[in-house]
């Protein structure tokens, strides 16, 4: 027979590792999810300006945004990016963002 708190004990690791597996799967099937929402953030580049003029504080341009998933998290690669006004924009060429 086995005393009520060996059971109790058992009850709770058990408990404890389906849990834990859980948020595993879970982990894995929203990293998954934003892994096939980025090509949707890919299509709006206006978006991705808005946001990165907010962040930054100043107007920026430009030509193309391409996205992969890495093991950080997403990555945005910007071509011939230029932060700044018009007339005193700091042209950069190709940047990369890590979010």
């Amino acid at each position: 027979m086995q005393t009520p708190l060996r059971r109790r004990l058992r009850h709770l690791r058990r408990l404890f590792g389906y849990g834990a597996l859980v948020a595993l799967i879970l982990a894995a099937v929203l990293v998954g999810v934003a892994n096939q929402l980025l090509p949707l953030v890919e299509r709006n580049p206006d978006r991705i300006r808005q946001w990165l003029a907010e962040r930054v504080g100043q107007p920026l341009q430009f030509s193309a945004a391409y996205a992969e998933w890495t093991r950080r998290g997403p990555r945005f690669m910007l071509s011939n990016l230029r932060v700044g006004a018009t007339g005193e924009a700091l042209e950069v060429g190709r940047a990369e963002l890590l979010v």
